[in-house]
């Protein structure tokens, strides 16, 4: 019996072995590599590329010349010509029956100019090319010139500023978009441009650090992009949004059975912003409070409270408990009012926690020392429409709701306020 299952045992480790041969034989392997003749021409001279790539299958070759007659060719090793002085550069496609791979070599060739004549060959790039709004892209100039002599003239649509004669200009993009950025160059004698169409693209300022974002169309999924979907409760419905139509907000009818809970594997943090419209039904009862949200459990939470005259605060405010700190919480000490939506935004960074109610800063609260916010060991639980725990149950709407991982700016949140056309499709909404 023993012998017969080390045959086995053989066998089978043989037939692995067999088919691991062969799967290494179908594999392709394909080396991109080039060189070329001359590298350092005069315009109007040619140049024979000598194709280095090896692979051991059959293949085909896609090459690309920037700036050179012809600008592309299947030949293994073509020649191609250069017409106009600057750096050009080269970029090899080697294609196999399974694979594909490619090589570019930036500035490959380096046309010349011919001696006595001005030549200007206007280029210009830069690092960041996507940014958020509010940034800046710092250009980096390329452009060869025989006259060392030259002026810029750059022109940034929806820059600022949106002209510059710099050499290499830093440039603020305050909206977001796809923006043309335009360089002229000028010698004594000659004068070229260039355009990049579509050069700088600049996201919403609200896709940055977005972790969570529930538009709370007819469901409580997250459009984020992290699938940070809730649970909707039973007992929370859906209603009229701020917008005015149906199926874009939920009902919560004030008792602990009326909640969304959010998954919290991704939201235990030290510096953050939570966003949300809310819409009172009625007035809390005098000298209690609704909890809208809340993230924590037993060793400490984060929450948004609206108040009527409890006992340590007033209106809308903000509570956060803290590790070896006392806690944080602010209100705004302004009476509440039933049956108007009001966006509340809260953000925490590092030492403080910042209030805002329909865009503007109500309260602030800080420390002298750095502080994180303070859960228990236990299960962090985030609710929409309660505590964490079913207290303080909101009776009332929200919509829109957001969780950042970052302290939003006073710009983030005027956008939020008057969110700005084209937003939707950016978060795909």
């Amino acid at each position: 019996m023993k012998k017969t299952i080390f045959f086995l045992f053989i066998a089978i480790l043989f037939s692995l072995c067999t088919k691991k041969e062969k799967l290494k034989k179908e594999e392709t392997v394909v080396d991109v590599n080039f060189d070329s003749n001359i590298k350092s021409i005069n315009e109007g001279d040619s140049v024979t590329f000598i194709n280095l790539s090896t692979s051991d299958q059959n293949v085909t070759y896609e090459w690309v010349f920037i700036g050179a007659t012809p600008s592309k060719s299947s030949q293994k090793n073509p020649t191609v010509r250069y017409n106009k002085f600057g750096n050009y550069d080269v970029k090899l496609v080697v294609i196999s029956k399974s694979k594909k791979d490619s090589l570019i070599s930036n500035s490959f060739v380096n046309v010349k100019a011919p001696a006595g004549k001005d030549t200007i060959s206007v280029n210009f790039d830069s690092q960041n090319k996507s940014i958020f709004e509010d940034e800046s892209v710092v250009f980096s100039n390329l452009t060869q010139s025989s006259d060392p002599e030259v002026s810029y003239e750059w022109t940034f649509i929806g820059g600022v500023p949106s002209k510059s004669s710099q050499k290499n200009p830093i440039v603020k993009y305050d909206k977001s978009g796809n923006y043309d950025v335009k360089l002229v160059v000028s010698s004594k004698s000659k004068r070229d441009s260039l355009i990049g169409n579509s050069f700088v693209n600049v996201k919403s300022s609200l896709t940055k650090g977005l972790l969570l974002l529930y538009p709370l169309n007819g469901n409580a999924n997250d459009y984020s992009g992290n699938n940070i979907n809730g649970t909707v409760s039973s007992s929370a419905t859906l209603t009229s949004g701020k917008s005015g139509m149906a199926n874009t907000a939920y009902q919560f009818i004030g008792n602990a059975n009326s909640f969304i809970q959010i998954p919290t594997e991704k939201l235990k943090l030290n510096t953050f912003s939570y966003c949300l419209w809310v819409y009172l039904d009625e007035l809390p009862a005098f000298g209690n409070q609704y909890m809208p949200f809340a993230i924590g459990n037993t060793g400490g939470d984060q929450h948004i409270q609206a108040m009527n005259n409890v006992t340590d605060g007033h209106g809308w405010a903000f509570g956060g408990y803290n590790q070896y700190y006392p806690s944080f919480f602010k209100s705004n000490q302004k009476t509440l009012e039933a049956k108007k939506w009001y966006l509340i935004v809260v953000t925490r960074s590092n030492n403080k926690a910042s209030l805002y109610v329909d865009c503007n800063l109500v309260a602030e609260v800080s420390s002298a020392q750095t502080v994180l916010p303070s859960y228990s060991p236990n299960q962090v639980i985030a609710k929409l429409g309660s505590r964490y725990d079913g207290t303080f149950p909101l009776k009332g709407k929200v919509d829109e709701f957001r969780i950042y991982d970052r302290a939003l700016t006073l710009s983030d949140i005027s956008r939020l306020c008057g969110k700005e056309p084209g937003l939707d499709d950016e978060l795909k909404l």
